[in-house]
């Protein structure tokens, strides 16, 4: 996570900041000024702008779910989605972060961390920490409801007749409540032992976020690589994608079956428009977190400055599969579609006739 390097031995950052000239970014020494500048411009340009549009979209995304009516468990799962999406987003729209490398006015700009007056080091170390636990969470939650989708997709292709009085609001909420609640008491932990240490650099006072002991960072890199990272990224994945294949050969199936049969042509519709949306966001998903899978899969220490550009590139995978809500309901879904038209459209006046006697 952003805040890991900041554990880095006090030693060593006053070391590297009296080091030979080059492309700093703390006291992280760039290979080249290429570097330095992809880093810059993915962590203050690339990564708030997707972020920011991806937010206002998930906003506009709520307000088509919420105008076409969450009586349907599919809706309910679109809506949850965009919420975890959307608390995704916070870790690149987290300014904080910014500051903490790229700040300016820093006294010693080859150290990380709030470098300007105690109230604003404050404001700005617990409004990171509150950002990175939220998107945190946000990205272990959104990577689950994909797979409850998926499922609740089986469930209405494979057993219609008992579709609704198997999968129902009730146990469609409960079983989000639990995808949410099933991360939270991991993320309490692992961020109790991030903490803000106060250092002072030739009588100069300023704040740095991240693990305080080596050891826990060590420890918490340890369990999020060989579990955590297969529990949110590689088993949803793999459970997505042969879901889908058997909804692939199912609806095959079906199409042959019912061209002979006499069949409700609005019921086909509806399930046929639902099926399509869900299935393109499942797609995203898969397609953006098996980008996500390949990069993390490049070993780096958390002492390079590669660590942190991989990272960018990183979030820009999470990003736009978190910002990509709007874009799979106007155009998979003509009545979402048409209550996003509804949004910028003006009600049209009723027309008065004259009649001339």
């Amino acid at each position: 996570r952003a805040m890991e390097n900041s554990s880095q031995p006090i030693a060593q950052e006053l070391t590297n900041t009296t080091s030979s000239e080059g492309y700093y970014v703390c006291w992280l020494k760039a290979d080249s000024y290429e570097e330095y500048m992809t880093l810059l411009i993915m962590k203050c340009y690339i990564n708030p702008l997707v972020s920011f549009v991806g937010f206002v979209s998930n906003m506009i995304s709520l307000a088509i779910l919420r105008r076409s009516g969450l009586h349907k468990p599919s809706h309910v799962l679109l809506f949850s989605l965009v919420v975890a999406d959307t608390m995704c987003l916070t870790s690149t729209l987290n300014y904080g972060m910014i500051i903490f490398y790229f700040g300016p006015d820093k006294f010693f700009p080859r150290l990380c961390g709030f470098q300007y007056d105690l109230v604003v080091n404050v404001y700005l170390t617990i409004s990171s920490i509150c950002m990175e636990f939220f998107a945190y969470w946000g990205q272990c939650v959104n990577s689950w409801i994909p797979v409850l989708i998926t499922l609740e997709r089986l469930l209405a292709i494979f057993k219609p007749i008992a579709f609704k009085s198997i999968v129902t609001k009730k146990r469609t909420l409960s079983l989000i409540l639990f995808s949410f609640l099933f991360w939270l008491p991991w993320h309490v932990y692992s961020y109790q032992l991030v903490h803000a240490v106060e250092r002072t650099y030739q009588e100069k006072i300023y704040l740095v976020v991240g693990y305080e002991n080596y050891n826990d960072m060590m420890l918490m890199n340890l369990i999020e690589g060989k579990i955590l990272e297969h529990l949110k990224s590689s088993i949803p994945v793999i459970l997505i994608i042969v879901g889908c294949f058997c909804l692939y050969i199912k609806i095959g199936i079906s199409i042959r079956n019912r061209s002979k049969l006499t069949t409700s042509y609005n019921s086909r519709l509806s399930s046929t428009r639902t099926t399509r949306t869900l299935m393109l966001t499942c797609f995203i998903f898969v397609v953006t977190q098996l980008m996500y899978i390949a990069l993390m899969s490049i070993e780096m220490s958390v002492f390079e400055i590669h660590y942190i550009v991989r990272d960018e590139f990183v979030y820009l995978c999470n990003n736009i599969n978190a910002s990509s809500n709007l874009f799979v309901y106007i155009t998979s879904n003509k009545k979402l579609y048409d209550i996003f038209l509804k949004f910028f459209r003006r009600p049209s006046k009723p027309r008065i006739h004259n009649n001339l006697a």
